[in-house]
Parts: C-alpha cells; sequence; structure tokens
C-alpha cells in the first residue's frame, strides 16, 4: 500500500505473507542421475517492511527504509536465506 501527503511524504508497506512449501533441493546443478537430492519443506513466514520518502523537490528526495521488521527468519528457493532485520537511508538527486 502507498499513502502520499500533499505529495511531500510518502509512505508504503509491504506485507508478504508466504506458506510453508515443500522444495526440492538438488545436490548438484547438473546431475547425472535424476533422483539426486532431497525434499524439504521451507518454512512460512510474514515479511513486512516500512519506507519513507520526503521529496523535497523535483530534483531532490530522501528516504528511509526498514525491512523485515519482524525479524523472521525467512528462506526462499530451498537453501537461500534472506537477512534479517535491516533497513538503510538514502539520497534520491535527480538531473
Amino acid at each position: 500500500s502507498r499513502y502520499s501527503w500533499r505529495e511531500r511524504i510518502v509512505l508504503s508497506a509491504l506485507f508478504d505473507y508466504k506458506h510453508n512449501t515443500p522444495t526440492l533441493i538438488a545436490s548438484d546443478l547438473i546431475s547425472l542421475y535424476p533422483n539426486a537430492g532431497y525434499e524439504t519443506n521451507t518454512p512460512s513466514y510474514l515479511r513486512v517492511n516500512i519506507n519513507a520518502e520526503y521529496v523535497h523537490n523535483n530534483n531532490l528526495s530522501f528516504f528511509i527504509q526498514l525491512n523485515n521488521i519482524l525479524d523472521n527468519h525467512i528462506v526462499e528457493y530451498g537453501t537461500y536465506t534472506l537477512p534479517g532485520f535491516n533497513g538503510g537511508l538514502g539520497l534520491i538527486f535527480k538531473l
């Protein structure tokens, strides 16, 4: 969802829920054996991200991002894990 107040302050949030999913883990990417690997379940998670941006003018804006604010352990695509709570500050300059 996204909310803009007088086109100066822009707030947005992302709520992403994924149910536990069976995943096939391959022991290598190219295998001579069709059954090489094993099946496991990736755990379910709820990811919540919040972004805020202040638009100073058409050329300059500032933003803050807070990602995974619930600090959930997120596993996507088998063994690929995402970082816990993290965030960032930034400056956007347009020519």
